[in-house]
């Protein structure tokens, strides 16, 4: 939690937005503990040369197509402007890759947690042993238990690799764009300089992933109440970006984010 004097000046750097970056006061940082923590150790010099910044969001607020944003425009005044993009999901998607004629560890710990069954018609795993994602993505949304466990046995992994390419970006003074809807539930916060969230109204979530997915109301409903409430996210994040209109307004309050970010520096 960050002092009242930290809070208001993250205030004051991003308040000139229209409509734009409303950065959380009750959850902000303190801006004297705002270090990368590596390993458990903290980097003091890492947090000058190299900041983490976190981006979360739930389905259907468009945090990929903010990511991207984020990614092209880059930190102002930073030594090196591009961020690093270390992506949870990509780290996930790999880990959970078959490749044929190799074991995968991962996937043959989750074939036994899930016992080879999805949503009770689809197996979790095919017959080759790798895995269907929309019989696994049907169990677990649908399953809160299931979603944790399966969340338990992903996140040790990703967690190490998210440290290690963190830890990469470090070394090279590169600052990292830390992309990963799970970032509270997993603790990587704890890595973050400041942590951006990126909310929507929950009609124009729903819309989307239907139009995206292609699956009902009900489904994206039972998505969205399976995920962390976004009033909790907004009490733990440093700046909150509405992604409820255009693609100009969210490039917009993105662009007042970076530059709160970089003058804060």
């Amino acid at each position: 939690m960050s002092s009242n004097k930290g809070a208001e000046m993250k205030r004051d750097q991003a308040g000139g937005v229209a409509g734009g970056v409303a950065p959380v006061i009750d959850g902000a940082r303190n801006d004297s503990a705002a270090v990368p923590v590596i390993g458990g150790v903290r980097n003091d010099s890492a947090a000058v040369a190299a900041p983490v910044i976190g981006l979360t969001g739930g389905i259907g607020t468009g945090k990929s197509t903010a990511a991207e944003y984020l990614l092209e425009a880059g930190l102002p005044d930073a030594p090196a402007r591009g961020l690093v993009h270390v992506d949870a999901d990509a780290i996930s998607r790999q880990l959970t890759v078959k490749e044929p004629g190799a074991a995968n560890p991962v996937l043959e710990e989750i074939g036994k947690a899930f016992g080879g069954a999805g949503d009770n018609t689809r197996p979790v795993l095919r017959e080759d042993g790798s895995l269907d994602r929309g019989a696994m993505a049907a169990l677990v949304f649908s399953d809160p238990d299931k979603k944790k466990l399966l969340e338990d046995i992903l996140f040790r992994h990703i967690i190490a690799e998210i440290h290690r390419q963190i830890e990469a970006a470090g070394e090279a003074g590169s600052p990292v764009l830390l992309d990963a809807p799970l970032l509270f539930e997993s603790g990587l916060d704890s890595l973050c300089d400041s942590v951006i969230v990126v909310t929507a109204d929950e009609d124009v979530r729903i819309e989307r992933v239907m139009a995206r997915d292609g699956c009902s109301e009900d489904e994206v409903r039972a998505r969205i109440r399976n995920q962390m409430p976004d009033e909790d996210k907004r009490a733990r994040a440093d700046y909150v970006v509405d992604n409820s209109g255009s693609l100009e307004e969210l490039q917009r309050r993105l662009d007042g984010v970076l530059q709160a970010i970089g003058a804060a520096r």
